[in-house]
């Protein structure tokens, strides 16, 4: 999973997840969602 931030008016490219990663959220203080649930 590609994760995007808006940077202003345009989309930045963060990072690549893959199964065993987790998806964290710097707007959202502690949460993590592991890519193992997504991806199934």
């Amino acid at each position: 999973m590609e994760v995007y931030r808006r940077s202003e008016a345009q989309l930045e490219l963060v990072g690549t997840l893959l199964s065993q990663d987790s998806l964290t959220s710097p707007i959202l203080p502690g949460f993590a969602m592991s890519m193992e649930k997504v991806f199934v």
